[in-house]
């Protein structure tokens, strides 16, 4: 960091390198922070299911000629879609610190994984970043990546640092987290640990299917700046009646999702769950990046 981006950092209300502050937002969400003061009374849930008969197939498809380690899954497809959802709708992309409503400036997403595919295995949380660009193939590539490397991870450090931490006096304990909370209110937690703790991303998802559940409503972390927590469910079939009447099959999946209702109104966030459905039954539209100039609706 340059010396003069330094001092811009220090003496410039509002300024984070994580975000840019929305001076001009609307009187109501501008209040809000101040009314609704955590992220937990402050949100709102969704329950989605999704038809992904079509999905499934699409997979299938797109399978063929791939090599198991290699294959897309319904989890690649569901974070492509909540990429170009972001990118479609910038306002689910925000986040509240410092009772100001921040626009994120980059798309970051972190998920678990298990190290071992084993019960006693523990499990990582995962932090990738994405980019406007990406398509289906590319967001899979990012997350086969960071899950690979997240098994070989060598977490000893880290679980040392944690050890350590929690033998100190509650006291001690309560004074530093409160610390870093009063730093983050002026976006001056360091940034060795903004970057790598996956609560200061865009999103938190949980794929609870694979366990065998269904989605539950989750709820959002105070520490840190996640506003949205996504988790998709197991799949079932049902039956249901077609546009002629007949009988059919379809494979459903139920995904919740839990939001800070500060950052956007329900009617918006409607609105991107709804772009979020579309591209989740109509994978196809996720192997093209954005059209250049497409409008974004804020």
């Amino acid at each position: 960091m340059t010396e003069e981006k330094k001092n811009k950092r220090f003496l410039t209300r509002g300024y984070r390198r994580d975000g840019t502050w929305l001076k001009d937002a609307n009187p109501m969400h501008r209040l809000e922070p101040f009314i609704f003061k955590t992220r937990n009374g402050s949100c709102i849930y969704f329950r989605e299911k999704l038809d992904i008969t079509h999905t499934l197939e699409y997979l299938q498809e797109r399978n063929l000629n791939r090599s198991p380690e290699k294959k897309f899954t319904l989890f690649h497809i569901l974070m492509t879609a909540m990429v170009r959802t972001a990118i479609l709708k910038p306002g689910i992309n925000r986040f509240i610190a410092g009772k100001r409503i921040y626009q994120r400036n980059n798309m970051q997403i972190s998920y678990l994984v298990k190290q071992e595919k084993t019960e006693a295995a523990r499990m990582l949380a995962v932090k990738e970043t994405f980019c406007s660009s990406d398509t289906l193939d590319q967001v899979a590539e990012k997350v086969l990546l960071s899950i690979e490397r997240a098994r070989h991870e060598n977490a000893a450090d880290s679980e040392s640092l944690v050890k350590t931490f929690s033998k100190l006096p509650g006291w001690m304990i309560s004074f530093v987290v409160a610390f870093l909370r009063w730093l983050d209110n002026f976006g001056l937690v360091p940034e060795s640990i903004t970057s790598s703790d996956p609560f200061y991303a865009s999103a938190f998802v949980a794929n609870i299917g694979s366990l065998g559940v269904n989605a539950p409503y989750h709820h959002l972390y105070e520490w840190g700046t996640v506003s949205l927590f996504v988790a998709m469910g197991k799949y079932a079939e049902e039956l249901s009646l077609d546009q002629d009447g007949k009988l059919v099959k379809k494979t459903l999946v139920e995904i919740t999702f839990t939001v800070d209702e500060r950052i956007a109104d329900g009617f918006y966030l409607a609105r991107a769950l709804q772009t979020f459905k579309q591209l989740m039954e109509h994978p196809e539209e996720l192997e093209k990046p954005v059209e250049e100039g497409m409008h974004n609706d804020t």
